[in-house]
């Protein structure tokens, strides 16, 4: 039987290669869509008839070894639809899900072949025409493959903000390498004689070029957006987490004088009949007693401005109690014309800072922390003062953070610069030996801003 259907392929169409090149084609398709994408709700039987019909297309294409440039828009043709259909993810993903795919695909079928032409001799004339596989050249294509869509799949798992170098490696040789080979392409490539066939030859390396430049602008503009997205989505949340503790600690403060109202009367008993009995000492040491719970949960400012008012108390309620000195002068209006988020990085890494820096003050034996906001004619100015060791660490004349976890804590002083530049503003940085300031000027807008 098998006799009869290796005569009617011929050695060139074997079944079993056919099938074989149809089978792993289709698992790297799964293998790679299953990395990048997202199945949806779709059931698996019409999942598996979309497979059936490309594994079968691919091995009509392997038996009639059609040109590469047939072959791929075919392909490309049927991974997309299955991309649209069976998969989540966002179109702009899943239209180039596949176009990622064929190039990888073509990649390592191309190195493959070339590997394994080279180990048979490298017979000039018989490289394979069209890249036709065999059982070796298809799976070392295969691991090759796999080995490819592992490494995509590593860089989707490393985060930009976590392995800058990395990024800034990445995104400066890929477009460097593609330039290189294109115009090596160009100058050592073997050009076509007849003129009409090198007219089309530059004109295809010109609109190579011209495709790399768009596509490394598209990078670029999508990476500004996703760098713009970050900062907002940490500014958002920062100010959930300013609210969320704020209603916390007034919570917790409600509860605290409840308390203290139900005790009220025994407490005022208790001193009565101290002083009664003649103990005034006792009456004294009592009363005084009253008046640290008292201040215990006493705000550390009363500002008319929540989104302020409720941001100094949280950071600086608890390290008051630890013996850093506190000082505010905060004269702002009950609503500030500056977004709340805004007013949460300026803020909450200003503060944060500060907190920490004198959480981390070993030298000092007086720690403070000053903090001044006001309205100066047009300008808003945001001033805090705080002790600290003296050690400090500049990169380009910016101050970089000193905590082990940089990105744990708050967006940074760049980010409290861009905001400050956003309503026309700078910011200030500067310490001496034992004192470190920050300020942050800026335009007061005449009304709220948008967004």
């Amino acid at each position: 039987m098998m006799d009869r259907l290796l005569s009617l392929f011929g050695t060139q169409h074997d079944p079993l290669m056919l099938l074989f090149i149809g089978c792993t084609e289709g698992l790297m398709v799964m293998y790679a869509f299953r990395q990048l994408l997202h199945r949806n709700s779709r059931s698996r039987l019409q999942y598996a008839a979309a497979m059936a019909v490309y594994v079968a297309v691919t091995v009509f294409d392997a038996y009639n070894n059609f040109m590469i440039y047939y072959v791929m828009v075919i392909c490309y043709l049927l991974i997309t639809v299955i991309s649209l259909l069976f998969y989540d993810d966002p179109y702009e993903v899943r239209l180039l899900v596949p176009f990622i795919f064929v190039a990888i695909n073509y990649s390592a079928t191309i190195i493959s072949t070339t590997a394994v032409y080279a180990l048979s001799g490298a017979v000039p004339g018989t490289y394979p025409q069209n890249l036709r596989m065999d059982y070796v050249s298809q799976l070392l294509l295969c691991v090759i493959f796999f080995l490819f869509i592992s490494f995509f799949k590593l860089m989707r798992r490393k985060n930009i903000q976590d392995s800058p170098a990395f990024f800034m490696i990445l995104f400066t040789l890929c477009p460097l390498v593609m330039l290189i080979i294109i115009l090596v392409l160009f100058y050592m490539g073997e050009r076509p004689e007849l003129p009409s066939s090198f007219t089309a030859y530059s004109m295809t390396i010109a609109a190579m070029l011209l495709v790399v430049a768009l596509t490394l602008y598209a990078m670029s503009n999508i990476t500004a957006k996703m760098h713009g997205a970050i900062d907002r989505s940490a500014s958002l949340e920062q100010l959930i987490s300013v609210q969320e503790r704020y209603y916390l600690t007034t919570n917790e403060h409600q509860k605290q004088l409840q308390r203290m109202g139900h005790d009220i009367k025994s407490h005022n008993r208790a001193i009565h009949g101290l002083i009664a009995q003649g103990k005034y000492r006792e009456a004294l040491e009592y009363s005084e007693t009253l008046i640290q719970d008292a201040e215990f949960v006493t705000p550390v400012t009363e500002c008319n401005n929540v989104l302020i008012g409720s941001m100094l108390n949280d950071r600086f309620g608890k390290i008051k109690q630890e013996g850093v000195k506190i000082s505010l002068c905060v004269m702002v209006p009950q609503r500030l014309t500056i977004k709340d988020s805004d007013m949460c990085i300026l803020l909450g890494n200003l503060f944060d800072n500060a907190v920490e820096a004198c959480r981390h003050d070993t030298v000092n034996a007086d720690k403070f922390i000053d903090v001044d906001i006001r309205l100066k004619g047009p300008m808003l100015c945001i001033s805090v003062k705080n002790s600290f060791s003296g050690q400090v660490k500049l990169r380009g004349g910016e101050y970089l953070t000193t905590k082990p976890e940089s990105r744990s804590h708050g967006i940074g002083l760049s980010n409290v610069r861009r905001t400050a530049e956003k309503y026309g503003g700078r910011l200030f940085v500067s310490h001496t030996a034992r004192v470190f300031s920050a300020s942050a000027v800026m335009f007061y807008p005449d009304s709220p801003a948008e967004g």
